[in-house]
C-alpha cells in the first residue's frame, strides 16, 4: 500500500480530511469542462476565446443573467447519476465522509448521494447552514447553485464582488475555519480559480508552517502544478507514482479505489476498538431536582403506562445525584404498587433494569418493588420465572429483596397471590438460611419462612 494512501486514509477515517471537488470530477458526466464552457460562450458572442471570467461577463452583459443561468443549466444539470462516470462521488459516498466542498454548479454529487441513500444537506445560502443539525452531512456549494442565480460566482464581476466583500461571505468564514482545523483534499482542480487562490495564499501567509497541509490529487500530473501549489502550501499527489497503472486515467481510478478500501478498513478497526476500549466514558445525562419533582407530580396524574413511560424517558441510564436517589426510589415503589397486570409488571421491570441507583439499600428497595409486581402476573405455563435485575446489586441480596417485596405488599394492603408464592419459591430455592431481616414487617419473615419450608 502506497504511503500517501495510508496517510490520507488515516486522516479520512478520523474525519480530519475534507474533499474539495473541482470541475474535473464532473467532466466525464458532463462531457464539458471550464474551457469548453468558455469556448461555447465565446462562439455565441462571435468573439475569440479569452479569459474565462471576461467571456462569462460579456455573455451576461449581452444576453442577461437569466440567459447565462439557462446556458449553464443546459450543460451542468443531468437527470441521473451514471456509476461508470462518477468515480470520485462514489468513492466519497462509500468512504462515509461527512463534509464536502465544491466550486462546481452541477448536480452530480447530489444525484450520487440520493441514489445511494446518503442524505447530504446542500449549503448554498446562510439559511441552509443555520438549519443544519449537528450530525448532518454537508455539501458546500462554494460558488453557488443554479437554483439560486444570485449566489452564482461565474463572471468577472461575481469574482470581484466575492473577493472584495468587506463583510465576508458566510462560506468564506466557514471555509477559513475548516482550513485552519482540517486537511483539505482538492480533487479535479487546475488551481486556476482566483477566489480559492487568494484564500489559500492569505492563510498560508498568515500561518506559515502551521496550517494543516492540504493535498491535491492530480488527474493528470503536470510539472507546473508543483510550482503553482507550492505558493499555497499544497502537496501535489500524482496517482501514477502511488499505484501501478498503465495510463493516468487508470492510475486515478486505482488510487481512489485503494484509498476508499483503506478508509473503510481504518474506520472499521476504529469502531471495533472504540466498542471494546472506548476513548471516553459514555456520557450520561444528570437528572435535576426540578425534573424529579415534576416527575412525581405527573405520575400522580397520569395513568400507569404513561407514568412508566415518562419515568423511563427521564431516568433510563441517567445519572441521579445521590441526594435525590431516595426520591426516585419512592416514585418507583409507588408505580410498583399501582401495577395490575403482567404487562404493567414487564414495563416496570424494564425501568428497573435501566435505573442507576448507587446506594445499596436503595437498589435493594428497587429490586424489592419490581419483585412485588409478580403478585399480579398470574399464571403462564409450568415454567414462568420472573427474571428481575437491578444494576450494581449482587444476586446474593435476592432474599432480602423478596423480603422487601413482601413487606411492600403488606404495607399497601395487597393480598398475596399464588403466582407470587410460586415466584418466591423459584427465586429462593438456592437459599437455606435467610439473612437478617430485622426491622421488616413481621409477616414478611413468616411468609418467606413458610415458602422455604
Amino acid at each position: 500500500m502506497a504511503p500517501r494512501i495510508e496517510q490520507l486514509a488515516r486522516l479520512a477515517s478520523r474525519h480530519r480530511l475534507i474533499p474539495f471537488l473541482g470541475a474535473g470530477c464532473s467532466r466525464r458526466h458532463l462531457a464539458v469542462d471550464w474551457d469548453g464552457l468558455r469556448d461555447e460562450m465565446a462562439a455565441d458572442l462571435s468573439s475569440p476565446p479569452a479569459d474565462h471570467l471576461k467571456v462569462a461577463q460579456d455573455y451576461e452583459a449581452r444576453f442577461s443573467r437569466n440567459a447565462l443561468c439557462d446556458f449553464l443549466r443546459a450543460r451542468l444539470i443531468v437527470d441521473k447519476f451514471d456509476d461508470s462516470k462518477g468515480l470520485v462521488p462514489l468513492a466519497l459516498i462509500a468512504s462515509g465522509i461527512g463534509i464536502v466542498y465544491t466550486t462546481n454548479q452541477d448536480n452530480i454529487f447530489e444525484l450520487c448521494a440520493t441514489k445511494y441513500g446518503r442524505a447530504f444537506r446542500r449549503v448554498v445560502i446562510l439559511k441552509d447552514l443555520a438549519e443544519a443539525a449537528p450530525a448532518d452531512c454537508l455539501y458546500f456549494k462554494y460558488h453557488g447553485d443554479l437554483d439560486y442565480p444570485d449566489t452564482l460566482v461565474f463572471t468577472e464581476s461575481d469574482y470581484r464582488s466575492r473577493i472584495s466583500d468587506t463583510a465576508e461571505h458566510f462560506l468564506d468564514i466557514r471555509l477559513r475555519s475548516d482550513l485552519l482545523a482540517k486537511r483539505f483534499l482538492f480533487i479535479g482542480y487546475s488551481f486556476r480559480d482566483p477566489d480559492i487562490q487568494l484564500l489559500l495564499k492569505e492563510l498560508h501567509g498568515k500561518f506559515p508552517n502551521e496550517l494543516p497541509e492540504p493535498y491535491l490529487v492530480a488527474y493528470e500530473y503536470r510539472p507546473e502544478l508543483d510550482e503553482l501549489a507550492s505558493q499555497y502550501g499544497v502537496t501535489v499527489v500524482d496517482p501514477a507514482k502511488e499505484v501501478s497503472a498503465s495510463t493516468p486515467e487508470e492510475a486515478f481510478e486505482v488510487f481512489f479505489s485503494e484509498l476508499t478500501a483503506k478508509i473503510l478498513e481504518y474506520k472499521t478497526q476504529a469502531e471495533v476498538n472504540e466498542l471494546f476500549r472506548p476513548s471516553t466514558p459514555p456520557a450520561k445525562r444528570i437528572v435535576t431536582h426540578f425534573e424529579i419533582r415534576a416527575l412525581k407530580e405527573k405520575c400522580s396524574q397520569l395513568d400507569l403506562p404513561s407514568s412508566i413511560s415518562l419515568f423511563r424517558c427521564l431516568l433510563d441510564r441517567a445519572a441521579i445525584p445521590k441526594d435525590f436517589e431516595a426520591d426516585v426510589v419512592q416514585i418507583f415503589e409507588a408505580l410498583a404498587v399501582r401495577c395490575q397486570s403482567r404487562e404493567d409488571s414487564d414495563a416496570l421491570n424494564g425501568a428497573a433494569f435501566n435505573l442507576n441507583v448507587t446506594e445499596l439499600g436503595l437498589a435493594l428497595r428497587v429490586l424489592g418493588a419490581v419483585s412485588a409486581t409478580a403478585n399480579v402476573r398470574g399464571e403462564k405455563g409450568l415454567i414462568d420465572l420472573f427474571l428481575t435485575h437491578v444494576r450494581g446489586l449482587p444476586e446474593k441480596f435476592r432474599s432480602l429483596a423478596v423480603a422487601r417485596a413482601v413487606e411492600l405488599l403488606f404495607l399497601s394492603g395487597k393480598t398475596i397471590s399464588d403466582s407470587f408464592r410460586r415466584q418466591v419459591d423459584g427465586w429462593l430455592r438456592a437459599y437455606e438460611d435467610l439473612p437478617d431481616q430485622s426491622g421488616l414487617h413481621p409477616n414478611a419473615h413468616q411468609f418467606i419462612s413458610r415458602v422455604l419450608g
